[in-house]
């Protein structure tokens, strides 16, 4: 799921910046190395993204710098931002889908690229959001918004792709057993009415004012409901648990009927749709779900929505790619690393990190002993004293 870490409120007591516990760095450091990894690892740092067309997911920056008030915003790849942008103001617009990097185009009429110079004056499949502009959620407010003192977190809708705070999600409520895969926000989840019949999808709670006839099913304990066998509306009201929501042919499983070959069966055919109250949540894997009959792919179309059905498109497939590729960039770079040393000096260095790694958990464990917090002078002094400790050792072997 796209989630931004909570607002970080100010600290009324300026001592306690000076002290932080240990733990609360590498905790700090390991989410944002992880973050990194996962929203640019699968993007490329090195070569403009420009030639490779309108990419399916991608990191993206808008340029403060570059533009103003009255420009239209453009979007610039990660490359771009780091060679010809460099030094900018730039949003973070975390990742978007079926976007052309921007740079050197109309959009930026005194900067050339330096990566690829010759570029189409525009990318007329661009969506452009408020995004572009550093504002989020529908009170169009920045993040981070510095004259926001309320403690939330942020959301990514997976149609319209903008970031909303918890507390602007209608009347409903991010689930706090982190039961849901994507959020689709309030105004998209209206728009989409063709959504509201996967109601056994939900996470969240909706208002079922009306299922099936009368006598069918008991739509006060939708959850406890039989499921129907007898048609396709029985998608409506399946219970959900997880055969229920992907299967190896991608049909739902105990009541559909249907065969994933027929391409004139709907599924979802005289479900009657729930009546929406806020943004809704959906589990993981209930894109495989939704139905493929001649008549649904024709609204995916119409609402320019057919990226639903793509399992590749959603932000964690993207992310995981990201880690993948993170991850051997870091062994190719270690074993390059470890090539260009002899025999000896990699041992030394292997030696050494292992030495410093038990003088660190031996300095440190006084610490939790005693339950003193460790200062950020206290590492200084123990890196201190090790470099010190060093340079002793080489004295030594120089005067032999």
């Amino acid at each position: 799921m796209s989630r931004m870490s909570q607002k970080r409120k100010h600290d009324e007591d300026e001592n306690n910046q000076e002290s932080i516990s240990l733990q609360d760095v590498i905790e700090e450091d390991q989410e944002m190395e992880e973050t990194a990894d996962a929203v640019l690892g699968a993007s490329d740092d090195q070569e403009c993204t420009f030639t490779k067309g309108y990419l399916g997911r991608q990191a993206l920056y808008a340029c403060d710098t570059c533009s103003s008030i009255d420009d239209s915003p453009g979007g610039i790849c990660l490359a771009c931002s780091l060679e010809c942008h460099n030094g900018h103001d730039l949003y973070e617009l975390y990742t978007k889908r079926h976007f052309r990097c921007d740079c050197g185009n109309d959009k930026f009429p005194e900067l050339k690229c330096k990566l690829i110079p010759d570029k189409d004056p525009n990318n007329p499949e661009n969506i452009y959001s408020r995004n572009f502009n550093g504002l989020y959620c529908m009170c169009k407010r920045p993040y981070p918004d510095e004259e926001d003192d309320v403690e939330d977190e942020m959301i990514q809708c997976v149609v319209c792709e903008d970031w909303f705070h918890g507390r602007h999600l209608g009347e409903a409520a991010i689930p706090t057993n982190m039961g849901f895969s994507e959020m689709i926000c309030f105004d998209c989840s209206k728009s989409y009415t063709f959504l509201h019949k996967y109601s056994a999808l939900l996470v969240s709670p909706v208002k079922l004012e009306k299922c099936f006839e009368e006598g069918d099913v008991d739509v006060t304990d939708m959850k406890a409901s039989p499921v129907k066998s007898d048609g396709a509306a029985a998608i409506a009201c399946l219970p959900m648990k997880e055969e229920n929501i992907k299967t190896d042919s991608g049909d739902v499983a105990n009541g559909s009927g249907s065969t994933s070959n027929d391409s004139s069966f709907c599924k979802i055919e005289g479900a009657i749709p729930v009546k929406i109250i806020g943004a809704t949540f959906w589990p993981a894997g209930w894109r495989a779900v939704l139905c493929k009959c001649n008549k649904c792919m024709d609204i995916y179309n119409d609402f320019k929505v057919l990226f639903l059905l793509d399992e590749n498109d959603t932000v964690s497939s993207y992310e995981e790619e990201g880690r993948k590729k993170a991850l051997a960039n870091k062994y190719e770079k270690q074993e390059n690393a470890l090539k260009g040393m002899s025999r000896v000096h990699q041992v030394e260095m292997l030696h050494g990190y292992n030495d410093m790694k038990e003088g660190l958990t031996q300095y440190l464990r006084k610490f939790a002993e005693e339950g003193k917090v460790v200062t950020a002078t206290d590492i200084q002094n123990f890196f201190s004293g090790l470099n010190n400790k060093r340079q002793k050792l080489d004295m030594s072997y120089n005067c032999r």
